[in-house]
């Protein structure tokens, strides 16, 4: 956030004629390295971010970073500017030649045609105003309103009681300040004792400037003898009342103002240089569900992640939310923004006021109030018809979910639920129990915070180790397809109050048989298990993490007969046919294959041809995971032999896949 640095104007020293560089004083190491330039206008980076989801909130605020309306970011502490009273040759562009014609700010507003901010100077009566004006000794920058917003001013000033003196020293600050010099989230103080917030967007591809939400509608200064001026198209409202205190003011928001009060939210809030709230109205909370409402009342914690989904720590004006728009809360949560020709809309809910300035923030107040999954049980957020629910009740965890804390939750989804109530094992007593139990981990998990056996981070590209955990030793990433014991994840990272949760495609159940016993059970295996005991592998599919392609009895008879009687007659040769069907390590970092990994590794691990017909011509065929790339390998393979073997094994091969100490429904 831009700190109280203060500027002066030097002459700079180039080729370039009456080019001032404005050098930046008491500016701290934060400003130094976020100043902005485009086409001379200079901003400080802001941390309002854009939509992007790769851009992620913290799971207390919104990190460091760019205005998504700002987009090229080069460092700078000083900006060169045309000096004082001189102008540029807007057809030459080098330098600044042109020596304005300097008047004062009266007789300059009386140029530029600003009537009706003339006359509210006159009716000040101010003396001493009007000649600050004319003649003072110290510049002054003048925010002047345009005669159409003038007329909005006289309904303004009767509403709020503000006298023209007032009304016209708030417009005005001291100190000579020009557009390139303004910096983003700056405070000044106009002479009217007020604070006056300066914003920067990038309105369309052009810089724009906002001064407490008021947008500065002409970025070209008006140089005169004793300041410059900027017009904006309505008055600058200078606060006189923080936040809290206007919220209580406010009928229709007391629940909002008395809970803010209540939780100290704002005492946290307070910390940034400004916030901004979008404010419930009372209404708005009385749609939620009761219950659940006065659930969280009762709890601080819950309370202060209900608030905080509606509290960002900087300052958001109206024309700076739109439909690309998707700023932070202090709770870590994006908020969704869409403008139409209906109006402005905040996570589905309606803008009815916007840009109402307080001295710590800004207020929109909105018609819908929503509840953060920060603030919600881990049973609270299924629905109340879940079966996932009805399932944990009839299993008896459903008191774990809702009392304990930092919990991780391994959901199956419907489909996954209604698949194991097929089960012959349901029926056993507390076998639900137990299965259900094992899909609970008592630590918090997010997707982030899986690491390998050696504690190095989990990078998205890569595939784990298991962890350390015992409960996500299968737990593992390919190609950002997170698995947990071959379950797909199908939503991971839901943050609850008290959890997290993570739901898969299937139900986990702790497997009792390796796979030398599946094998065992399916007599359409018989031929594989019949070589594989011959040559003594038994003891190698009796093992832990390994994966099994398993060719049918049937793909065995449609061998030639020159090639079948070659498994049969030599054992090194039929050993080698068994170890290629038999996976100790998938790929460098994996030790358990799921049936879906093979495409995303395949996509880029793609064989040559020299590796195909390399591996042909040692083994006499291809080895087993080539039938999976069966539509590459066959344009490689010049030997028509091979292309039906192929063809036959992608048309009958059955992958089986077990292992230990886990597997899945």
């Amino acid at each position: 956030m831009a700190g109280n640095g203060t500027s002066h104007a030097i002459r700079n020293e180039t080729d370039e004629e009456n080019v001032c560089l404005m050098t930046y004083t008491n500016m701290t190491a934060w400003e130094r390295d976020n100043i902005i330039t485009f086409y001379g206008f200079t901003s400080a980076l802001s941390n309002f971010r854009s939509s992007l989801s790769w851009i992620p909130c913290s799971r207390e605020k919104c990190d460091p970073g760019f205005n998504y309306r700002l987009f090229r970011a080069v460092t700078y502490s000083s900006s060169p500017h045309c000096c004082h009273g001189y102008t540029k040759d807007w057809h030459d562009g080098s330098g600044c030649p042109i020596e304005i014609e300097r008047k004062n700010i009266l007789d300059t507003l009386i140029d530029i045609q600003a009537t009706s901010f003339l006359r509210t100077i006159h009716e000040s009566g101010s003396n001493g105003l009007r000649k600050m004006l004319t003649n003072g000794d110290n510049p002054l920058t003048v925010f002047y309103l345009d005669n159409g917003g003038m007329e909005f001013t006289q309904n303004y000033s009767s509403r709020t009681l503000t006298s023209p003196r007032r009304f016209v020293k708030s417009h005005i600050t001291k100190g000579l300040r020009f557009t390139e010099t303004f910096k983003d989230e700056e405070v000044m103080t106009s002479l009217a004792g007020g604070r006056i917030r300066i914003r920067h967007i990038l309105d369309g591809g052009e810089p724009r400037i906002l001064a407490n939400c008021v947008l500065v509608t002409d970025v070209i200064d008006h140089v005169t003898l004793n300041g410059v001026l900027h017009q904006v198209k309505k008055p600058i409202i200078i606060p006189n009342e923080d936040l809290l205190s206007w919220l209580k003011r406010r009928g229709d928001l007391t629940v909002l103002s008395n809970a803010l009060q209540q939780s100290g939210v704002l005492v946290e809030a307070s910390k940034a240089t400004s916030f901004t709230i979008f404010a419930p109205t009372n209404a708005a909370f009385e749609k939620l569900p009761q219950q659940t409402m006065k659930a969280i009342f009762a709890s601080p914690a819950r309370l202060s992640a209900l608030l905080k989904q509606y509290i960002s720590d900087f300052s958001i004006c109206d024309v700076m939310l739109d439909s690309h728009s998707s700023p932070c809360t202090l709770v870590g949560n994006r908020l969704a923004i869409n403008r139409t020709q209906d109006g402005l809309f905040v996570n589905g809910g309606t803008v009815l006021e916007s840009d109402i300035i307080t001295t710590d923030g800004v207020v929109h107040v909105i018609d819908t109030a929503f509840i953060p999954e920060q603030a919600l049980l881990i049973p609270e957020i299924f629905p109340d018809s879940s079966l996932v629910l009805s399932v944990a009740e009839e299993a008896g965890i459903l008191s774990t979910l809702t009392n304990q804390h930092n919990l991780t939750f391994i959901a199956p989804d419907t489909n996954a639920l209604q698949i194991i109530f097929n089960d012959t094992r349901a029926t056993e007593a507390d076998w639900l129990t137990k299965v259900l139990k094992g899909h609970i981990i008592y630590a918090p998990y997010m997707s982030h915070d899986f690491t390998r056996a050696d504690g190095t981070p989990l990078s998205r590209f890569e595939v784990p180790e298991p962890t350390d955990d015992e409960n996500m030793e299968q737990l593992r990433r390919t190609v950002g397809l997170m698995k947990l014991q071959c379950a797909r994840l199908v939503r991971s990272d839901v943050e609850a109050f008290n959890g997290h949760i993570h739901e898969i495609d299937k139900v986990l159940v702790t497997p009792t048989e390796s796979a030398w016993d599946v094998l065992n059970q399916h007599p359409k295996f018989s031929i594989f298990v019949k070589f594989a005991r011959r040559v003594g592998l038994e003891s190698l599919l009796q093992t832990d993490n390994i994966t099994v392609f398993v060719p049918e009895n049937t793909i065995f008879h449609n061998f030639l007969p020159e090639d079948f009687n070659r498994l049969v007659t030599d054992e090194s040769h039929l050993e080698d046919f068994i170890r290629y069907h038999i996976a100790k390590v998938f790929s460098a970092r994996e030790t358990l294959s799921c049936k879906t990994n093979f495409w995303y590794h395949f996509i880029f691990y793609l064989p040559t041809r020299a590796h195909v017909m390399s591996d042909v011509k040692h083994l006499g065929y291809p080895p087993p995971w080539y039938w999976f790339l069966t539509g590459h390998v066959e344009t490689y393979l010049e030997d028509r032999h091979y292309e039906w073997y192929l063809g036959e094994m992608r048309r009958r091969l059955i992958m089986s896949i077990s292992q230990k100490p886990t597997s899945s429904v």
